[in-house]
Formats: structure tokens, C-alpha cells, sequence
């Protein structure tokens, strides 16, 4: 009875490695590049940035501009532990300067015809007060959402992949991604893809307080494991 019994556990041991072997053949590539450290130094911490409105572009009205560039940033203030505010003096340590410029603009890298905006990594490796300053080439017209169609590009949705730059994602190569490196004049804004969101969590501490929850498959190999064990278990009692 007890060999029948531990035969019937060695089938189940090996069930369980193939869930485990499944579960990671099946997980997709990440596509996010970090580019570390982050503004909370090495490791997941959280982080305190402020942010400085520069000159801006006449395509919009200032409170429109302003709204939608603050509000890019609460989109991944919501997802990791950073909080942003607004300062009124520029080129300050630890801020985000935003700014509308064409050609060349005042920083090392003149805007060439077909770049809608750059902006710089945190510090290090890029030097203060430079690091994680977002440009707009105001050579393009600029709207918000896709009013204008092929005339204008979504300031909002290049404002977000921009920043996310400016705390330490590189581009992906997951398309769909907001961290995809190209943009058409007819991209909006519509969520963060869930790669931005993986890699924005590698670099900085969760939002949230909560306990992770388990991925499906690990919740499926704890449900196996328990179903197994008490299965081995009602075997060596009879």
C-alpha cells in the first residue's frame, strides 16, 4: 500500500514540474529596458520629484497644457511610490522641467525635423540640472486626444512616454507599449500596457501597500500541491 502510494506521489511530483516548466515556457518576454539606478538610488523605494512649467506652445491654452502634462505624470504616480510637485523656479535638482522649444532650444541636442520631444534619464547618468527634463519640438502642432487627426500629434500620450524616460524606462520593444519607441499623429492615449507597467514596478516601490497577489499559475501550483498532498494523504490511511 505505502509503495502504491508513493507512486502515485512521484506522478504527482511530476505533474508539478511540468506546471512549472509550462508556466515559465509560457510567461512572454519583457520588452521594457531600464535604465538604472532610478531616482530612489538602487532598489524599489519611493521617490519625491518636483516639476517646472517652461515655455509653452501656443497650439493649446496654458491651462490645457499644464493639466494634461500634470496629469501624465499621475499616470504612473499611480502605479509607483512617487509624488511630484509643482515648483516655480526651474532648473532645480530632482525636477522635471517641461518646456516647448524648436531647433535649437538651449540644451546640447538641437531638435531635428522629425523628433517630437526628448527628454533625459535620471541622475546619474545624466547631469543636474539636465536629468529628467521633457522638450516638446514645438515645430509640430500639438493637440490633446485626436481632434485634428493626421494634422497634430496627442500631447498627452507623448508627455507620458516621455517621462517615462525621465524616471528611467528606456524603449521597449513591445508594441503597443507606451515605451514603444514610434508614434503616428493618430495614437491617443488609452492605458498603460502592462509591460509599462512591469517595467516602471522594477524601478521604483509599488503604489500600492498590499500584499501581491499570486500570478495563475502559482496559484494553480498551490491549488495542485494542496489537492496532491491530501490526496497522498487519504492513500496512507487506507
Amino acid at each position: 500500500m505505502f509503495t502504491k502510494s508513493l507512486r502515485s506521489f512521484s506522478k504527482f511530483l511530476l505533474f508539478v514540474w511540468l506546471v512549472i516548466i509550462f508556466s515559465f515556457m509560457s510567461r512572454p518576454a519583457s520588452g521594457y529596458i531600464i535604465h538604472e539606478p532610478g531616482w530612489d538610488g538602487s532598489g524599489r523605494h519611493s521617490a519625491s520629484l518636483s516639476y517646472y512649467f517652461g515655455p509653452l506652445t501656443l497650439d493649446l491654452p496654458d491651462t490645457t497644457i499644464k493639466s494634461t502634462l500634470s496629469g501624465a505624470l499621475d499616470v504612473w504616480g499611480q502605479i509607483v511610490d512617487i509624488t511630484f510637485s509643482e515648483v516655480y523656479s526651474p532648473n532645480l535638482p530632482s525636477s522635471i522641467d517641461f518646456l516647448f522649444g524648436t531647433g535649437d532650444h538651449g540644451d546640447p541636442y538641437p531638435f531635428p525635423g522629425n523628433l517630437l520631444a526628448h527628454s533625459y534619464f535620471p541622475s546619474p547618468p545624466n547631469p543636474e540640472p539636465l536629468a529628467g527634463d521633457v522638450h516638446f519640438n514645438d515645430a509640430f502642432l500639438w493637440e490633446v486626444g485626436d481632434g485634428l487627426g493626421g494634422l497634430a500629434f496627442d500631447l498627452e500620450y507623448v508627455a507620458i512616454h516621455e517621462i517615462g524616460h525621465s524616471l528611467g524606462l528606456d524603449h521597449s520593444n513591445v508594441p503597443d507599449s507606451v515605451m514603444w519607441p514610434v508614434v503616428s499623429s493618430d495614437t491617443v492615449f488609452s492605458g498603460l500596457f502592462q509591460d509599462d507597467i512591469d517595467g516602471i514596478l522594477s524601478l521604483y516601490a509599488s503604489a500600492y501597500a498590499s500584499a501581491p497577489i499570486p500570478e495563475p499559475s502559482t496559484m494553480l501550483l498551490i491549488g495542485s500541491g494542496l489537492f496532491g498532498l491530501a490526496a497522498f494523504r487519504r492513500k496512507l490511511k487506507n
